[in-house]
């Protein structure tokens, strides 16, 4: 129950990995760009704590994935964003966190996943979309006091038949650069908001 201070990528990841390891508490700034997928998924619970004036910068490939559930809570940023984009490619998505199960909670937090890019996936070969975060199955996910900026979905439900969780969005701003100017079809995307209850709120 005691938190774990991180203060580089090395120490984060092993911090994410460790089923012992319940709350992280990021004081300073943290490059975990290299990081690959498999390095940022977890299986436990955890709480990380961003303090505020530190940045977690993730990679334009990577993202955290909560497996059973995440707490983001301070006043840092994670952030996302790339001077190129050139070389990504079809079908990569740029995300900041998925939420399989479980509850996500995000409190305080600014989550910036990179404003110039824009991919919504068509369901099959590219299963996934640009979002801040998406989340699946019976996930709960409660966002207050929060600023989260995208250039596609700021939240992302993903599962029309399967979401079943309750979404709380309170006092945050969202803000999505999304136009039909970037796919090419009849529709911008700011959020996709499945489960079985909704509420929004100032």
């Amino acid at each position: 129950s005691v938190p774990i201070t991180v203060d580089n990528s090395e120490s984060m990841i092993e911090a994410l990995s460790s089923p012992v390891v319940a709350q992280v508490v990021v004081a300073g700034d943290i490059d975990l760009s290299a990081a690959t997928i498999e390095d940022l998924t977890f299986s436990e619970y955890k709480t990380i704590e961003i303090e505020e004036g530190a940045t977690i910068q993730m990679g334009q490939r990577n993202r955290l994935t909560a497996e059973n559930g995440l707490s983001l809570i301070g006043k840092g940023t994670i952030d996302n964003t790339s001077e190129d984009n050139n070389d990504l490619g079809q079908g990569i998505q740029k995300s900041l966190i998925h939420v399989m199960s479980g509850d996500c909670v995000i409190d305080g937090v600014t989550l910036i996943n990179d404003a110039e890019y824009h991919w919504h996936g068509d369901g099959t070969t590219y299963p996934y979309n640009s979002a801040a975060i998406s989340y699946w199955n019976d996930a709960n996910v409660t966002i207050k006091n929060a600023t989260i900026v995208s250039g596609e979905f700021t939240i992302c439900g993903m599962g029309r038949s399967t979401a079943s969780g309750e979404i709380t969005l309170i006092d945050s701003y969202f803000e999505s650069t999304s136009s039909n100017k970037n796919n090419g079809i009849n529709w911008a995307y700011a959020m996709r908001l499945y489960g079985s209850k909704v509420r929004i709120d100032n």
